[in-house]
């Protein structure tokens, strides 16, 4: 039965079409569900509880809470929805009730306490939230409200249509419009979020930095998993802390001897890179300001706050990220920084760095470029040198789907040289302190800690091998592109060798046929350099086989180490997921079950061994596992390094046939015009010493024809002109010919002059051409 205002709501007769029920109350209000039976949908009732016994005071906020809401349009706050008409329940109300959408996660609080969380969310969930929620402050503060009561209970979580978890600010009870004769002074707000001014007898007076601080505290927690200064200490203690601090002091902690120690730099662990880290260190360094009147950068020239910007750029920051198989380790880098922008440049810095690490590790000293290493992007593909690094990564995309969301690596770093096996993740203090006592027996409370730690112990670790099978995969998809590649050049080589041979021994046939024929020709000298200049192309180009096959072999052979790599366990990377994936789900499990243990059974209840098991077995199979696949990579890698140097060899045995082929082109080409231009020289002089004979026989006779004939020298001497005419006709005719198929002959070689190596000296009828 769920009472408002001492009516009864929830027994309404069943055909009402509104299901009515309690999801929580708050310091004046309560949150009611309604969902519609018919349609599924719902939205959510706050109501001022009991409004006709609270103060004046106290209805008052409610209805300035109420009127801020109706008035407020951002995707980063609670939205107001219009009353369903068909929903009477709360008609009697003396009070304002606000209808709000409904929103179908729970509020960052719980996120945070969730025992994964307990050194921190995500990154990419850290930087969803700071830009949300910081969206939301901004938006508030342009309309000169102040929320005064920012905390992560007053965030909740909603997962819109596009699968996008979307961060939303709520609970304005405490907010308060600024006007310019208004005086902010009234004490409100959760404790440990509260500013330090609101909390100082004599500072009053705020403004809307209160808010920076809150959003500050807020992100530190979101980022550590815990509050920046203390938060158990009590409060004079934790006011002489802040006091005490430094602009740059974003947090204390208690050391060893119990005295707390103030601290510039983010705690660890945490699951920020580096790069993320010092960005939110800065503007942390801002936010968490004593001063009130300089907190969030803001300027007293134009009393504008640079935490804003500043936080945008550490939002939209490019950051490549390049996860090391061999060592587990990641680097990131700036992608706008002027030393490191291209892919080439980036080689170079690996280059020095694992030269750096040989030299270190061995006496003698290793040059840069020595070394053998692969950069692969998650899909397989080898960056090209030239290209910008910022292609390779984007910064974070605040409009997509959470599953999508989270920050990937960009590069893949695989080495062929052999390395240590890895270790597994340092154990935290806890973990290490349970080990050495897992034989004692650990109260309830205790266990509950430790499975904590364990649950975030084994996400990570699975995190871990999750990285190292992406690697795998990374390289796989590489390795199957590079095979291709390979199987594709030899093959061209192997087709450019046959036709290559093919046209070696036409050139050697034709070349062998026109050294036989080079004796018609006339000119001595000139046959003699010829012959010597011929026999030389003869013995110039040899058969082009045991390479080309001495490839394939190797192609072969890389390609059958490769089928066998592939049949290893590791390229089963569901199974691999599924087994780290086991020890995670039995340590939260536990520790739901530890933190659920009802009261009568805490003295009763040890499950001590099943921790230690979780802890152990995890692992012990995190390390087998990792040797596996640092093996399964390095096969996999020394693969692509040996098919890269096939199709490198490939590559230029291909290249230097088709030079071999155009080289024989031209020989065969320049060969053939010789021996046309000999012939047409030849040619002419037979025809003009023939020539020269005909008329010289012509004279002659008519000579002798008019002295012994007489009148019948006429028509002698017509025949014998005829005669010489028909000489001369037919050397022209000739000529024509030979010419005709010089110009064929040059059409054959100028369309196939570089796949083919014809001759046409076997074509010339030499008698034809002799008169």
């Amino acid at each position: 039965m769920i009472k408002f205002n001492n009516v009864v709501i929830s027994d309404q007769p069943p055909n009402q079409p509104w299901v009515i029920s309690e999801l929580g109350r708050g310091g004046f209000g309560i949150i009611y569900l309604c969902q519609e039976q018919t349609t599924g949908k719902k939205i959510v009732v706050k109501a001022c509880n009991n409004g006709n016994q609270r103060s004046e005071k106290s209805k008052e906020r409610w209805r300035s809470e109420c009127k801020i809401m109706t008035q407020l349009d951002h995707p980063h706050i609670i939205k107001t929805v219009k009353p369903p008409p068909n929903l009477h329940a709360f008609d009697k109300d003396p009070n304002p009730v606000l209808w709000l959408e409904f929103c179908n996660k729970d509020d960052l609080r719980k996120e945070i306490c969730k025992p994964y969380n307990m050194f921190g969310l995500e990154e990419y969930q850290v930087k969803m939230i700071a830009h949300d929620v910081s969206s939301a402050v901004e938006f508030l503060h342009d309309k000169k409200i102040y929320h005064r009561d920012l905390k992560p209970e007053n965030i909740i979580l909603n997962k819109n249509e596009g699968e996008r978890i979307v961060y939303k600010v709520i609970d304005l009870g405490y907010a308060k419009v600024v006007t310019k004769d208004s005086i902010c002074n009234s004490f409100v707000g959760t404790l440990q979020y509260l500013a330090p001014e609101l909390m100082m007898s004599n500072e009053p007076r705020y403004t809307r930095t209160v808010d920076f601080w809150s959003l500050g505290t807020t992100v530190f927690e979101c980022i550590s998993g815990f509050r920046p200064f203390l938060p158990n200490a009590e409060f004079d203690r934790w006011q002489a802390i802040v006091r005490e601090k430094r602009d740059i002091h974003i947090y204390a902690c208690p050391n060893n001897s119990g005295q707390h120690v103030l601290y510039e730099k983010l705690p660890t662990p945490n699951r920020l890179c580096e790069l993320a880290q010092k960005g939110f260190e800065s503007w942390l360094q801002l936010m968490l300001r004593y001063n009130s009147l300089t907190r969030g950068g803001i300027e007293l020239a134009n009393n504008y706050p640079q935490c804003f910007p500043i936080l945008a750029q550490i939002l939209d920051q490019k950051i490549l990220r390049v996860f090391s198989p061999m060592t587990n380790t990641t680097d990131c880098f700036n992608v706008h920084n002027e030393s490191l922008k291209t892919v080439q440049q980036l080689k170079e810095f690996y280059e020095t760095k694992l030269s750096r690490a040989s030299n270190q590790a061995a006496s003698s000293r290793t040059p840069p470029g020595q070394f053998s290493f692969l950069l692969v992007t998650p899909t397989g593909l080898i960056p090209d040198a030239i290209s910008p690094l910022e292609n390779y990564c984007s910064p974070l995309d605040y409009n997509i789907s959470a599953e999508n969301s989270q920050i990937e690596i960009n590069l893949y770093l695989i080495t062929t040289t052999t390395s240590n096996d890895l270790a597994p993740r340092i154990l935290g203090r806890k973990l290490e302190n349970f080990l050495q006592l897992r034989d004692q027996k650990l109260d309830v409370a205790e266990q509950c800690k430790v499975a904590r730690n364990l649950t975030y112990y084994t996400l990570e670790m699975r995190k871990d091998m999750h990285n190292l099978v992406s690697a795998a995969e990374a390289i796989c998809l590489c390795l199957n592109r590079t095979r291709i590649e390979a199987e594709t050049i030899v093959g061209e080589l192997q087709n450019a060798s046959i036709q290559y041979n093919t046209n070696l021994e036409f050139f050697t046939s034709s070349l062998t046929a026109d050294l036989q024929n080079l004796a018609t020709f006339n000119d001595a000298e000139r046959k003699k350099t010829l012959r010597e200049e011929w026999e030389k192309d003869l013995n110039s180009f040899q058969k082009f086989d045991s390479i080309g096959e001495e490839i394939q072999a190797s192609l072969n052979c890389v390609t059958f180490k490769n089928s066998q790599t592939l049949k290893s366990p590791c390229y089963d990377y569901n199974l691999v997921n599924t087994k780290m994936s086991t020890y995670f789900n039995n340590a939260y499990e536990t520790y739901e079950k530890l933190k659920n243990v009802p009261h009568n059974l805490k003295s009763s209840t040890n499950m001590t061994l099943d921790l230690s098991n979780i802890l152990k077995n995890c692992r012990g199979t995190w390390s087998l596992m990792s040797k596996d696949y640092l093996t399964f990579i390095r096969n996999l890698a020394q693969c692509e390094k040996d098919l890269n140097v096939i199709t490198l060899r490939a590559t230029e045995q291909l290249d230097i046939l088709h030079q071999l082929m155009k080289d024989i082109s031209k020989r065969q080409s320049k060969r053939q015009e010789t021996i046309w231009r000999m012939s047409l020289a030849n040619n002419s002089k037979d025809i003009s010493e023939s020539q020269t004979a005909q008329a010289n026989g012509t004279c002659i006779g008519a000579s002798t024809s008019g002295n012994s004939s007489g009148g019948s020298g006429s028509s002698g001497n017509d025949d014998n002109v005829n005669y010489v005419v028909a000489g001369i006709n037919d050397g022209n005719i000739l000529c024509a010919r030979s010419m005709e198929l010089i110009e064929r002959a040059q059409n054959i070689l100028a369309d196939e002059a570089d796949t083919k190596a014809y001759s046409i000296v076997d074509r010339i009828d030499w008698k034809a051409l002799k008169l």
